[in-house]
């Protein structure tokens, strides 16, 4: 269902698929909404005319897709071939040399569009549909965990196999690659650790950090900061119980902040220390955090309630001007720039 994100209560919109929905996503205009099904079907509507305006063919199962500029969308296929499509007219723009692709994504800005496999991350020009970066994990007993675009910069984890390795023989690499100057890129040896999320803001790179313990008792996450002129660690901040779904670098008051935020708590960090400086836990469990603006964020707790969360005057209640809505239905709420707020 789509929502109006001001006065209007209820759905002005719902669409329907073939198969259950498994990931939504909204092109930088916020006028138009992808979904891809359970069967492997894409499909793309206008959000404001109500309209299907791209459906993918029966011939292939789609993996994987993204909006790729405002009218075009990369899709990955049950063959691992990366294709990308014009919206309007379903023509074939370009189909890309990467072969073995498990997933696409485009980077905020959408400057690049990312190809990655278990032992290989590429990078194309979302102009061009060049390939401008091609990076290869070549440890046998290594593969890739996660790979993230921030600013210029392509962020990708490498870890060791456990069925390779003994249990103390086991860690991650961070890599860090300079999309423009590859002189400038390098790497750091960690914990054996999973990468979350990373931003670049003024020459540092901010990475959310989850433990892959098999136990729940060593339950923690680090939040990292690493100075690329350097090539070190500036702080490392270790988080008990908290593995990240939201992973923000928010101006607060003039402030650089880092937020940090899961299903029970929201925490705010000191951006040049590391510092913890503001904790909120919930007693009911959050669902998702859907937008930040002003010091204040939106969040919708487990029975169904939207909070607003203002962070710098301490404030904590419950937005009557919103709706309640079934938890159990709900996966995941997106946000998009014409004031919709989109459920799926």
């Amino acid at each position: 269902g789509v929502y109006d994100n001001g006065s209007t209560i209820g759905a002005i919109k719902q669409f329907e698929t073939e198969g259950n929905i498994i990931k939504t996503r909204v092109n930088a205009t916020g006028e138009y909404l992808l979904a891809l099904d359970s069967i492997g079907k894409v499909y793309v509507w206008n959000v404001t005319e109500g309209t299907l305006t791209y459906l993918s063919s029966d011939e292939s199962k789609i993996e994987s897709a993204v909006f790729v500029g405002d009218d075009k969308i990369a899709c990955v296929d049950d063959e691992s071939i990366v294709t990308i499509y014009d919206i309007k007219t379903g023509a074939v723009v370009a189909e890309l040399e990467d072969n073995s692709s498990r997933g696409v994504f485009v980077d905020e800005e959408g400057k690049y569009l990312v190809s990655y496999s278990y032992n290989a991350v590429t990078v194309y020009d979302t102009d061009t549909f060049s390939c401008i970066c091609d990076k290869t994990i070549d440890e046998s007993s290594m593969s890739l965990d996660n790979a993230i675009i921030t600013g210029d910069w392509l962020v990708y984890l490498s870890i060791t196999d456990k069925e390779l390795v003994s249990e103390n023989e086991r860690f991650s690499r961070i890599n860090f690659v300079n999309i423009i100057n590859d002189a400038d890129s390098f790497e750091l040896d960690i914990d054996y650790l999973n990468l979350d999320s990373a931003i670049y803001d003024d020459g540092i790179i901010y990475l959310s950090l989850n433990n892959l313990m098999d136990s729940i008792l060593d339950n923690f996450s680090y939040v990292m900061a690493v100075d690329v002129n350097s090539k070190a660690v500036v702080w490392n901040t270790k988080i008990d119980n908290i593995a990240a779904n939201e992973f923000r670098l928010e101006d607060i008051d003039g402030d650089k902040k880092v937020i940090i935020s899961n299903y029970s708590q929201l925490l705010m960090l000191n951006s040049d220390t590391g510092a913890i400086e503001y904790g909120q836990k919930f007693t009911n469990g959050i669902v998702n955090y859907t937008s930040f603006y002003n010091g204040s964020c939106i969040l919708l707790d487990t029975d169904g309630i939207f909070i607003q969360l203002d962070i710098v005057e301490n404030k904590y209640h419950e937005l009557e001007y919103l709706f309640e809505c079934n938890v159990d239905e709900i996966e995941e709420f997106l946000t998009c720039t014409e004031g919709y707020l989109i459920q799926t």
